[in-house]
């Protein structure tokens, strides 16, 4: 399976007092994820003080190179308590809309930690793993049904799978005793950033 493609010059790195750091992927994700592209940051507010919010977006061809959250946090010791589907409206370049899932979990140690993550295939949104891994199981039926109908070459089926490119936005942080205003400023984060990031609206 082909590599997907991100270019981290596309994702601010300073925006509205938000200051970014990089984290190099560890050893493990990069093996586990090997045909997966990332980018993930951890954004500090240089003002106040709204908690830091941890940025993963990753883009890949097979959907397979993306974990679902809901194995990763138990599988990291914690629990999750609430889980929501939420709608992101965003206001530029273009309006769009996102539907998204939030997930609370609370670690061993009692530490309450919000992730809101969504994925995207050319201009659809899917809230969770396996609606998008569907998504894209339709269009690989799709390209067989055509292949034997000879609808199309193979080369034109190479040329149209390497272009199907699956992102994921992964924003997550802690929060603290204001419980409220800290899942708040996750979301006006989440809103500023993919404004800023206008590219994100062209199903690139």
């Amino acid at each position: 399976t082909a590599k997907g493609y991100l270019d981290g010059a596309d994702y601010p790195r300073t925006f509205d007092n938000w200051v970014a750091e990089d984290i190099p992927i560890d050893p493990v994700s990069a093996k586990e994820l090997k045909t997966a592209a990332m980018v993930e940051r951890v954004y500090r507010y240089s003002v106040d003080d709204l908690p830091t919010v941890q940025v993963l977006i990753q883009a890949a061809a097979d959907t397979d190179a993306f974990h679902d959250p809901h194995s990763c946090i138990p599988g990291g010791g914690s629990t999750i308590v609430n889980e929501k589907t939420i709608p992101l409206k965003f206001d530029k370049p273009t309006p769009m809309e996102a539907h998204a899932t939030m997930l609370t979990s609370v670690s061993e140690l009692g530490d309450e930690f919000v992730l809101v993550y969504w994925y995207r295939t050319e201009r659809e949104t899917y809230a969770t793993t396996s609606q998008v891994r569907w998504k894209r199981r339709v269009a690989q039926i799709r390209d067989i049904r055509d292949l034997l109908l000879r609808r199309t070459s193979n080369e034109d089926i190479r040329n149209r799978s390497a272009k199907r490119q699956t992102y994921c936005y992964r924003f997550s942080a802690f929060v603290g005793s204001d419980a409220e205003r800290d899942r708040k400023a996750l979301l006006e984060f989440i809103k500023d950033f993919i404004e800023t990031s206008g590219h994100l609206h062209s199903g690139s």
